[in-house]
């Protein structure tokens, strides 16, 4: 689902640079055309984002992402938005939040729901748990 929600963000005139956990380089490639620029690492794709959207499977992978292989929480800047589009329980969620605060990285709980052609259709649901100052930065993505 990342991909086409990439596309549709990036066709809706926001900057997106995008990495594929899988490590399928061409993933991220093929998106080009519709202007998402690709990111030869996850950390790549994180230097300088306002928001870094983790649209991942699990909280393993997103575990991997900010603090695993990815270390992706150590590059991203103070005041960037996390929305955790993923169904993970909110243990998992409540850990990252208080780790990322200490260098004022907030993370949203997002979870997304839709096949994967939803999102290429603009046709996907997701609800968050956050305030107000967490989701602003992020609905802009969205709208």
């Amino acid at each position: 689902m990342g991909a086409p929600t990439a596309a549709w963000v990036a066709r809706a005139g926001h900057p997106v640079t995008a990495f594929d956990i899988d490590i399928d380089p061409q993933k991220a490639v093929s998106l080009a055309a519709d202007g998402v620029k690709p990111a030869a690492t996850i950390s790549d794709a994180a230097t300088d984002a306002d928001v870094l959207v983790l649209m991942v499977a699990t909280a393993g992978q997103a575990e991997s992402v900010l603090y695993g292989d990815g270390k992706t929480a150590a590059v991203l800047k103070p005041g960037a938005v996390v929305p955790l589009m993923a169904t993970v329980g909110p243990a998992a969620v409540e850990d990252w939040a208080q780790r990322l605060a200490d260098t004022a990285v907030e993370i949203v709980d997002t979870p997304v729901s839709g096949a994967p052609p939803a999102p290429a259709r603009a046709t996907c649901s997701s609800w968050s748990a956050a305030p107000p100052r967490r989701w602003r930065p992020c609905n802009r993505c969205w709208t």
